[in-house]
């Protein structure tokens, strides 16, 4: 710790009767009049200002460290020629603050401010700073991280065009609900119906949130949500709104995919992770429908080619999933005699 406390303080923004000023110090034992002082000398009259006094920790500390690194790269990939200091240091503090607890917020904040898709860092950090001030808890002023990322999750999600937002929800669905399985891009986007560029396209705005391997990996890796903050926001409804997804409750056009690929693999070796999945996953997914939904399940099943069913169709399915296979149709049974009994 430093020996000359005042050298330690970390100015985050002008003074203004209207807003909060944040001063940061490594000393925790440095007192409210030392702190105001210190801005006198240095800002000039601050005695209308509310102040709070931010103690960095070792964790907050290290997200710092890890934002400049990141913001380092963002100036460099972009060739930023910005007047002063860019991000100024206020702001790089409240994005700390707002990510130290979890390291994953950190990356997330860098992968949306250097979007290159955007291409507006700048621009993009005032985003980011808007959502921040809009999720403060009114009564301290102090950052709610919950609030202020489902801001965030939301402004990206409404980005999505409206011709893409259903296939968008229904790929945010298989990774979030059904992320095992299905280890490819190829298999990923095969299984759910679209080509690839229409696939690609419904996630092309979501590359902050999502993971979408290069061209020449989509036959080896797989599309993935980077951290576990995105897949909470999407099943708290309150946070969500119209993007909320329903653990439990998988999507009719799921269902529907699954009994295609039951029905319409062709025993290649190609087909065979699609298969095995499809039959694990989808008698389960048909019984899991709400009242309103069951006729157009009902009238799907009465074209289902259940002759497809022989022991050697089934045996197309890997060794791990053919207890899941025996058991989820048994229950899909069941839940057929419970319609008409």
């Amino acid at each position: 710790m430093s020996s000359h406390p005042l050298r330690d303080l970390l100015m985050l923004g002008k003074p203004d009767p209207a807003t909060h000023i944040h001063i940061a110090s490594l000393n925790p034992d440095l007192v409210a009049s030392e702190i105001l002082f210190a801005m006198k000398l240095q800002l000039g009259d601050v005695s209308q200002a509310h102040v709070t006094l931010v103690v960095i920790d070792d964790e907050t500390e290290g997200v710092l460290g890890s934002l400049r690194r990141g913001f380092d790269t963002i100036r460099e990939k972009f060739k930023l020629d910005y007047p002063g200091r860019w991000p100024p240091e206020s702001h790089l503090l409240q994005l700390a603050l707002l990510a130290s607890d979890d390291v994953d917020i950190a990356s997330f904040l860098l992968r949306f401010i250097g979007d290159e898709l955007r291409c507006d860092p700048v621009g993009q950090l005032k985003v980011c700073m808007k959502f921040l001030d809009g999720g403060r808890i009114v009564s301290s002023g102090a950052i709610d991280p919950s609030r202020t990322l489902g801001l965030l999750y939301r402004s990206i999600l409404s980005g999505i065009l409206p011709d893409h937002l259903p296939i968008a929800m229904r790929i945010l669905r298989l990774l979030n609900f059904h992320h095992h399985g299905l280890n490819t891009v190829h298999d990923q986007a095969r299984f759910l119906g679209p080509d690839q560029a229409t696939f690609h396209r419904s996630i092309q705005k979501l590359h902050c949130v999502v993971y979408v391997p290069p061209v020449n990996e989509c036959n080896t890796t797989a599309v993935r949500i980077y951290d576990h903050s995105f897949s909470d926001f999407l099943e708290d409804s309150d946070r969500s709104g119209k993007f909320y997804l329903k653990r439990g409750v998988p999507g009719y056009n799921f269902a529907l995919r699954c009994l295609h690929w039951i029905e319409n693999s062709t025993g290649l070796p190609s087909d065979e992770a699609i298969f095995s999945f499809s039959v694990s996953n989808g008698w389960g997914a048909c019984c899991n429908r709400s009242d309103d939904l069951i006729p157009g399940l009902i009238n799907r099943l009465e074209r289902f080619d259940f002759c497809r069913l022989t022991n050697a169709h089934i045996g197309q399915a890997s060794d791990c999933w053919k207890p899941m296979v025996y058991d989820g149709f048994a229950k899909f049974l069941q839940w057929l005699f419970s319609l008409v009994s």
